[in-house]
């Protein structure tokens, strides 16, 4: 054997070796079990407090500034959105979309792994037949294939960030309507009971009256049934306040408990913006330009337009470059091949006329929604306005129902009339404030509704910035 031949057989075999080790052990993942325990995750659920440290640190680091004081002594809805946003588990979900968008663009920037081959050889020569092979096929990627695969990657993580902020808006819509619900069902309980002591009243008044045979008996009777039913309201308004409690609880993420103890404030909540201050040109604009949705629809189109690209770049072959090596006795022989598939039965053109049809798709899709969102806009925005005009109808009958009340103290006080008269005007009127209140509250879930429809905030109490801005 020659010097040469004996120097390339030594390093062979101390080089397969140390490739080897090297391929086993740099760079490989080991699987880590990591089970779901409901109970762990049960305990971690109700242990979510408004008064956790953590959350002081996240609304401080979201406001810009320090909180003078914690547990917070008022919830404000921009304070109540923040922390929904922390908690709320349904953005923590359309997270973890996030991260798998992230590994699917680092997936596409990987480049196809070399093989590579070994073993002996058995030849039909009269000397030493026996000989060493090794071989390797490396492919190379032709048309910009790789480059394709990282934009399809990049524009599905930019379809995922849409996703979550409409997910984080659809949060936010959660919370108001549990907050809407909530403030309604407190101040309905508070003039319920108002109406349940005026109508147990009347009815204390009718049966001495009756007891004294001033009264004849059904009139007494009806009065008895009036309070019954009273009673049977207030009833079902505590029912109904307790279960808008839990609502709003779970639009946070935290247990019921954790709404004891700060005060629930709503800046604003008694004067919905006028409609002339929210022009209804602007709303559509803003709806068939500015909505998540529509920004989704516009990543989804740019994903059909990468894979367009990425299958197009497909209909040309990749190379396979082969390079090997044998050595047998004092000879060592290097080999190197160039193989492609040949595109001879198909130019993929199937998958290209398929993505070219689910671009034409979403482009449909696309103007549909517009259009869509564009009147929904606009049939919010009248919607607002009807009820706006309901609530200002409303307020005044309750002006009116205030002075009849006030009319009717001053003729008790001076002997004109008597308490039945009396607690019959503040019966009527307690009913106005009720109405009135009624109109207000479809009022703001109106304006709410509005405000999904251009999945914009029309109120400084609910924009998370702070800033005033006006549409």
């Amino acid at each position: 054997m020659s010097a040469r031949g004996a120097f390339a057989k030594s390093s062979l075999y101390v080089l397969l070796p140390g490739l080897l080790v090297s391929l086993g052990g740099c760079g490989f993942e080991h699987y880590r079990a990591r089970p779901l325990q409901p109970q762990v995750t049960a305990a971690r659920l109700a242990a979510r407090s408004l008064r956790a440290p953590v959350l002081r640190a996240y609304l401080e680091h979201a406001l810009g500034h320090r909180l003078r004081h914690w547990p917070l002594l008022v919830w404000t809805p921009r304070r109540l959105t923040l922390a929904a946003l922390y908690y709320n588990p349904q953005l923590a979900a359309a997270r973890a979309r996030m991260a798998i968008a992230q590994a699917g663009l680092s997936t596409a920037a990987e480049r196809p792994n070399p093989s590579l081959g070994i073993g002996p050889g058995y030849e039909t020569f009269p000397v030493s037949p026996w000989t060493l092979r090794l071989g390797g096929l490396l492919p190379i990627e032709t048309a910009g294939k790789r480059a394709a695969r990282m934009r399809v990657a990049r524009r599905q993580i930019e379809m995922v960030r849409f996703q979550i902020a409409s997910a984080a808006w659809h949060v936010r819509a959660q919370l108001r309507a549990a907050l809407l619900a909530f403030f309604n069902a407190r101040r309905r309980l508070a003039l319920l009971r108002a109406a349940a002591r005026n109508s147990a009243q009347a009815a204390q008044i009718l049966r001495r009256r009756y007891q004294a045979g001033e009264w004849a008996r059904p009139p007494y009777l009806a009065a008895e049934r009036r309070s019954i039913q009273a009673q049977m309201a207030l009833e079902q308004a505590q029912g109904a306040f307790r279960q808008a409690r839990l609502t709003l609880a779970a639009a946070i993420g935290v247990p019921a408990s954790s709404l004891r103890g700060g005060r629930l404030q709503w800046p604003g909540f008694g004067q919905p913006p006028a409609p002339a201050s929210l022009p209804k040109p602007q709303l559509e604009r803003w709806a068939e330009i500015n909505r998540l949705d529509l920004r989704q629809a516009l990543a989804q189109y740019a994903v059909a337009q990468a894979n367009l690209q990425s299958q197009i770049a497909l209909q040309y072959p990749n190379l396979n470059l082969g390079p090997g090596y044998s050595y047998q006795e004092a000879q060592s022989v290097l080999r190197l091949t160039l193989s492609l598939v040949l595109p001879v039965f198909n130019h993929n053109q199937g998958p290209i006329a398929q993505a070219k049809a689910e671009r034409d798709q979403l482009a449909a899709a696309f103007m549909a929604l517009q259009a869509r969102d564009r009147a929904a806009a606009a049939n919010a925005w009248e919607g607002y306005r009807a009820a706006w005009n309901a609530w200002h109808t409303a307020l005044a009958n309750e002006r009116l129902a205030g002075r009849v009340q006030a009319a009717a103290g001053q003729a008790m006080r001076q002997g004109e009339t008597g308490k039945l008269s009396y607690n019959a005007a503040r019966t009527q009127s307690n009913l106005a404030r009720q109405n009135t209140w009624r109109a207000l509250a479809n009022a703001q879930a109106a304006l709410g509704q509005l405000e999904d429809a251009v999945e914009r905030p029309l109120t400084p109490a609910w924009q998370l910035s702070g800033k005033k801005g006006k549409p």
